[in-house]
């Protein structure tokens, strides 16, 4: 890295950056941070990101129209753009067989949480928050816009990513969610028979429409706690 470049990276830094670079260098130090630790944490990390992203409108979404690198670097660009983890990074998609593999590449020089970007202090692979962080967020997102896939951090010899000696390289295989996708089309069955009844309840004057809507809460007797029941509910309970 020039000296340059070194300015460059040192200017971006932010508090946030040097206290987590900090925190995770010295647990590993320490011996109390590990894998084990690492993935359950950045997982839960990742949804509470999400939702900060949510109520600040600035989730991204994949576009089924796209192919999935592009959907990818747009929503690490997005990701970055909010955390600003890494000044330099690229996206590759091969294919094996039915899955389709994303690499991501991110120069080691140039990563913003790492103790190795930031300060130039050694961790193993095993502990970078990135995989599981990365994993989680595409995971959110492909769900999101109905995809049906799901992306697997693939094993390296240490954790779920590999050192080069420039880059730090971390794969998922995104393979399709049949669990989810069963779920969905239970779902969508479910929707479309309740909306089917209701219309032909319409139809056949079994209930208006003024009585679908109907909030007049009617106690009813000798339940404990106190249940109501309007015109609606006594029509769904046939």
């Amino acid at each position: 890295m020039s000296e340059e470049e070194k300015k460059e990276r040192l200017e971006k830094l932010t508090g946030a950056h040097v206290f987590w670079a900090s925190l995770v260098g010295s647990s590993y130090d320490l011996g109390i941070m590990n894998q084990a630790i690492i993935v359950p944490a950045m997982k839960a990390t990742a949804q509470r990101l999400v939702l900060h992203q949510m109520y600040k409108n600035l989730l991204p979404k994949f576009n089924p129209q796209d192919s999935l690198d592009i959907n990818i670097k747009k929503a690490l660009d997005a990701l970055n753009e909010y955390l600003q983890f890494a000044n330099h990074y690229n996206v590759s998609i091969t294919q094996e067989n039915s899955k389709m593999i994303a690499t991501i590449n991110i120069r080691k020089d140039s990563c913003m949480f790492c103790p190795v970007g930031v300060g130039g202090g050694p961790v193993d692979t095993s502990v970078c928050p990135y995989p599981p962080l990365f994993s989680t967020y595409f995971d959110v997102l492909a769900k999101n816009t109905l995809s049906f896939l799901t992306p697997k951090m693939k094993k390296e010899e240490k954790g779920y990513m590999k050192k080069e000696p420039q880059d730090c390289i971390m794969s998922f295989i995104f393979e399709e969610d049949d669990a989810f996708k069963s779920i969905y089309e239970i779902l969508k069955s479910s929707v479309e028979k309740i909306q089917t009844t209701i219309e032909n309840a319409l139809k056949d004057g079994v209930i208006s429409e003024e009585e679908l809507w109907d909030r007049n809460y009617i106690p009813i007797e000798n339940t404990n706690p106190q249940k109501y029941k309007t015109k609606f509910t006594d029509f769904m309970k046939k």
